[in-house]
Order: C-alpha cells, then sequence, then structure tokens
C-alpha cells in the first residue's frame, strides 16, 4: 500500500471459517479449486496474511498461513506473489525478505533475507532459478538466485520502480516516482528496459504519470502499462497504454482509472478495475477493452462504492473474481461473476486484510 496512506489504530474481527452464500440450493459449483489470495496487511503492523478458499465447499480459511506457521508471519506489506510448480513466493516491502511457501500445506519452505534497507515491491520469474525484483527505496532492479539466495546482480533503473515484468531476454519496470513523492524527477514516469544479455538498462520509455503496471501479451506481442497520475492532483485521470514488443512503439492509449490488468485466456480481452478512490466519478467497477476494436465496456458496477484492491480472471470458466478491500482498515472479501452475468457475485469468501492477489491452485 502507498506510503502516503493515513496507518490508524484499529481492532480487527476475524472469522476464521466462513461459509459462502451458494446462488441456489439446486445449483452446483462444479469449477472446484483451491484459491489462496494474498493479504498485504497495512504498513507498519506486520499483518499480511494468506488465506485459502476451497470452491467445493465454499468455506474459507482467513488465517491460513499464520494457523500453519504459528512462529511466523508473511511481514509487514506483502505486496506481491507468484507461482512458481507448488510453491508460492511472496516479498515482503517492509521487511525486506521472500517468503516461500507449499500451496499444498501452506507452511514456509524457506525465507531468503534481502539486504536491510531493501524495499521489494514486485516480482517476475526469468527462468527456473533467477527471480527478478523490483526495490523500491534504491530503484534498482534485483536479480535473485532463488536457489542459492545470491543476489546474481543489481541493475539501476528510474525512480521507485513498481510495476515488474519479463519478456524474451528483456525485463521491464515502470518507474512510478512513488505518486507525489519524487513525481519531478526526470526519469519518473518511465518504464525502463533492461537486456539481460548486456545486463544493462538500454532504454527508457516514457508513459503516463505515475505507471503502476506493466502487463506482457506474448500471444500478441504487446505490453500493457496502467497509470494513475498523482494522488494530490484530485481531478486528474490515469490511463493505459499499449506498446509493440518488438520496437516497444507506442500504438494505442485509453484514458481511465486503472488497477489490476488482466488478460482474458484466448487474449482477445484486457480486464481492469476502473475506479479512483476518494473522488465521485459516473462509474466504477471492473471494465473490459476489447483489444480487436479498442472499445471499452463498463462489465460490473462497484455499487456499495468500496475500495476494489485486486482482479483475476480464471481461464477454467472465464468467471472474474475481485479482491474487495472494503476501506483498508477491515478484513476483505471476495466477489466471484460467473462469465456474462455481472448484475451480483455468485459467491463471496471473507478473506485478510486488504487482499491484493488471487492465485489457483488445481
Amino acid at each position: 500500500m502507498k506510503l502516503y496512506f493515513i496507518h490508524i489504530l484499529i481492532s480487527i474481527a476475524i472469522v476464521a471459517c466462513v461459509q459462502t452464500p451458494q446462488p441456489s440450493e439446486n445449483s452446483q459449483n462444479t469449477n472446484t479449486a483451491n484459491v489462496l489470495v494474498l493479504c498485504e496487511g497495512l504498513m507498519g503492523y506486520d499483518n499480511a496474511e494468506l488465506s485459502k478458499l476451497n470452491t467445493a465447499d465454499g468455506t474459507s480459511v482467513v488465517n491460513y498461513y499464520t494457523e500453519n506457521n504459528i512462529n511466523s508471519t508473511l511481514g509487514d506489506t506483502s505486496n506481491d506473489g507468484l507461482i512458481k510448480g507448488d510453491t508460492l513466493i511472496t516479498c515482503s516491502t517492509g521487511g525486506a525478505f521472500l517468503n516461500f511457501i507449499n500451496v499444498k500445506n501452506g507452511k514456509t519452505i524457506k525465507f531468503i533475507k534481502l539486504k536491510e534497507g531493501w524495499q521489494p515491491r514486485k516480482m517476475a520469474l526469468i527462468n527456473d532459478s533467477l527471480l527478478a525484483i523490483s526495490e523500491l527505496i534504491n530503484s534498482q532492479v534485483i536479480i535473485l538466485n532463488i536457489y542459492s539466495g545470491e543476489i546474481a546482480n543489481t541493475i539501476k533503473v528510474g525512480p521507485q520502480p513498481e510495476g515488474i515484468a519479463f519478456y524474451n531476454h528483456y525485463i521491464f519496470t515502470t518507474n512510478s516516482g512513488y505518486g507525489d513523492f519524487n513525481y519531478k524527477h526526470p526519469d519518473a514516469h518511465t518504464v525502463s528496459i533492461i537486456d539481460l544479455n548486456s545486463q544493462q538498462e538500454i532504454k527508457k520509455i516514457k508513459t503516463g504519470i505515475n505507471p503502476l503496471e506493466v502487463l506482457i501479451d506474448k500471444k500478441n506481442g504487446k505490453f500493457y502499462v496502467a497509470y494513475v497520475h498523482l494522488p494530490s492532483k484530485l481531478d486528474s485521470m490515469g490511463g493505459i497504454m499499449e506498446y509493440s514488443l518488438d520496437n516497444f512503439d507506442l500504438i494505442r492509449e485509453w484514458r481511465c482509472y486503472p488497477r489490476s490488468l488482466t488478460l482474458s485466456s484466448d487474449g482477445n480481452s484486457l480486464y481492469f478495475i476502473n475506479q479512483v478512490n476518494g473522488k465521485t466519478i459516473n462509474w466504477k467497477g471492473i471494465s473490459k477493452i476489447d483489444l480487436d476494436n479498442g472499445q471499452i465496456e463498463n462489465l460490473i458496477e462497484n455499487k456499495e462504492n468500496n475500495i476494489w484492491y485486486g482482479l483475476a480472471y480464471d481461464s477454467f470458466d472465464n468467471s472474474i473474481w475481485i479482491a474487495n478491500a472494503h476501506n483498508h482498515l477491515t478484513n476483505g472479501d471476495i466477489l466471484v461473476y460467473q462469465y456474462n452475468n455481472y448484475e451480483s457475485p455468485i459467491y463471496r469468501y471473507n478473506v485478510g486484510l486488504n487482499p491484493n492477489k488471487i492465485f489457483f491452485i488445481r
């Protein structure tokens, strides 16, 4: 969560196991899976959590990680996670470590501690042994050997890199400047492109102000960057920029309020959370860009005006999963919408504080 949020002492009611409402007595959920939800917690409180959802019986275990790891925590602000085989790797921004968790039993396999003062933000797998990590404070990309725990290299990029992705032999990072914090830096609001063959940044391309995410579309040879402008500029609007993976040229741009870019399984649609917090706009919720004709369609309205904090598209049945953080100060929930039936969620699961990533385990 951004540093400019005000952190308040709160009491959080934790519900360990919650039965999920079913859409009707006769309906059956054929999309069975164990779903893990990474909840980043509140910065400075060391209360990140991993929740587990069982779609077969409709239950959720809110404190799944802490129940299976009595003497350890996910750390202060778990901003990102990714699946590698049967392992979930999470990074703690405040704790400066990586946590390797067995997805079958929720137990920690090992920790890798990074240097004191580093703040890992996002991760991308390079290959079976190497992981790329964006590191906020020192404006660098860390190349880490996940087996040995050794740092293979550190590469300087633009100010406050956040989103990170890997394709071919290139690493892409979004250099946000961390919102208002460093927005005047000459290299803010760029994407750094690192060539792993030379282990150097080879190019910076300009984006909109405060870019947070980068998403690779291998099928269509594109990559997408989401930028949100500055929190202090209440009337500002962000957008999504489409670039070519061949020459890194800008192709198209859409103005919106984007977060959590997610591609459909066929690669023809780009889903995203389309809302801004703390300001009234005409519509907020989940939108979709038809990548063939470039049109934006609003799909799921955020009628309760909550903070939707993460998004996942399940290719098994094309369902849409929304991580609802409510007001950032109380436990969240996961809303599941059936494909082409977006009026109300068909399932709702209770999870931990500030859910941000959803992983399907089958």
